[in-house]
């Protein structure tokens, strides 16, 4: 049962079986996405994603806190609102310790943005959390990051389907997700722009404003569609849910980003 914390009543939530319930914070930034997605694209794909993920976990009640539009490491450009990772940190842990306080126990962190350290300070986030408070928490991104980037399912799943792996930033995989969940702020535009491919590596937080006629994107949003979207969430579910399961029934936390002992980033400032 999926049910919104907004939308409830304080007695509501008192009636909530605390050994069943778990709280999902969404924690991602209003940030640029190319001339074709919009600005909430990383919060909004990360809400369908995480409730994807809860409707097939039905012995388990899901609570979910408004959307935390926040987020650093991102691309700086017009309209892209940047916090500092303390904050994002702060956000993580204050929460758990406000549902800690009123006896839940576990606590999924969802992002769908790609930014280094905004991943890595929702996941100290999670594990401050898990060392003082008495609830459990897992970020969700950082296992993904890891899995999708790190350990290469990303590259295997372009490959399957003759797709660029250098698709980062509101190219195809971004694109499809919208076209899925939100295909009515997705901008006609997007059919006819080119590809930007460019290294991971390569990418700073201005590459946005001077890469590729500075339109904001890399990867190739041209090629998106929904039912690559369709098959890419579930890709990421298939991948993550054995965790989720294991992390709900035994507070055990396992392949958040910080955890791994690799990392990603951005090479300059």
């Amino acid at each position: 049962m999926i049910l919104s914390l907004a939308e409830m009543t304080a007695p509501d939530v008192g009636a909530l079986e605390r050994s069943r319930t778990c709280v999902v914070l969404t924690v991602s930034p209003v940030e640029e996405h190319g001339p074709h997605l919009p600005l909430a694209t990383d919060y909004l794909q990360a809400d369908g994603v995480a409730r994807r993920l809860c409707e097939r976990i039905p012995e388990w009640t899901f609570l979910f806190h408004p959307i935390v539009p926040i987020g650093a490491d991102c691309f700086h450009y017009p309209g892209t609102v940047n916090v500092r990772p303390s904050a994002v940190r702060a956000v993580v842990l204050d929460v758990a310790r406000s549902f800690s306080r009123h006896g839940f126990r576990r606590l999924l962190v969802a992002s769908h943005h790609g930014g280094p350290r905004h991943n890595l300070a929702l996941d100290a986030g999670a594990r401050a959390a898990n060392r003082w408070t008495r609830v459990r928490a897992l970020s969700l991104a950082g296992k993904i990051i890891v899995d999708l980037y790190l350990g290469g399912a990303l590259k295997e799943f372009c490959e399957k389907r003759g797709l660029e792996f250098l698709d980062y930033h509101a190219g195809a995989f971004e694109t499809s997700e919208m076209l899925l969940f939100r295909p009515d702020l997705v901008r006609d535009v997007w059919k006819n722009l080119e590809p930007v491919l460019r290294p991971f590596e390569k990418l700073t937080r201005r590459s946005g404003l001077t890469e590729a006629k500075g339109l904001g994107y890399f990867g190739a949003p041209a090629l998106a569609s929904a039912q690559i979207g369709e098959e890419f969430v579930e890709f990421v579910l298939e991948r993550i849910l054995p965790d989720v399961r294991r992390f709900l029934e035994s507070g055990v936390v396992s392949g958040c980003l910080s955890g791994s002992g690799r990392s990603c980033g951005f090479s300059r400032p």
